[in-house]
């Protein structure tokens, strides 16, 4: 038996739902890490003893998109999804989605190509070329923005 208009019309306001709060998550998880990074590179002794760990990766590479210093997976990784889920009032399917896509994103930037044809890298303009000017030494007290935008 086939889905009615009623089934329909709530399946389609569940889909928009879930977009805006999966686009309202990815802005707050942008600037919750975009001040944090901040902070990390412009405190010294944050980027002495938490944040240099990140950059010894001189050529970033996609195993080490998450290799860091405990103290940063924490507050900048963990932190600021899980405020972001708070804040956005995602549901548990949401969240899903959005950790492993914001994971993937964060690979992605890390893995060193440009490929024409990746649709992270034509969707987002903070990519693997940004990625590997903030990880260079001339590169690594600007740039502070994160995953999206």
């Amino acid at each position: 038996m086939g889905c009615t208009c009623f089934e329909d019309a709530i399946r389609l306001v569940s889909l928009f739902h879930t977009r805006r709060n999966t686009a309202n998550d990815s802005l707050i998880i942008d600037a919750y890490q975009y001040w944090v990074h901040r902070a990390f590179h412009t405190v010294p002794y944050l980027y002495r003893k938490v944040h240099s760990v990140h950059h010894r990766l001189y050529v970033p590479y996609a195993f080490g998109a998450l290799y860091n210093h405990p103290v940063e997976g924490f507050v900048l990784d963990s932190m600021g999804t899980a405020v972001a889920h708070g804040l956005a009032g995602l549901s548990t399917r949401e969240a899903i989605f959005l950790f492993t896509f914001s994971s993937i994103k964060t690979v992605d930037d890390h893995c060193g190509y440009r490929l024409w044809w990746d649709p992270l890298q034509f969707l987002f303009p903070n990519n693997a070329d940004y990625h590997d000017i903030h990880h260079q030494a001339y590169g690594i007290k600007a740039n502070f923005s994160q995953p999206y935008l």
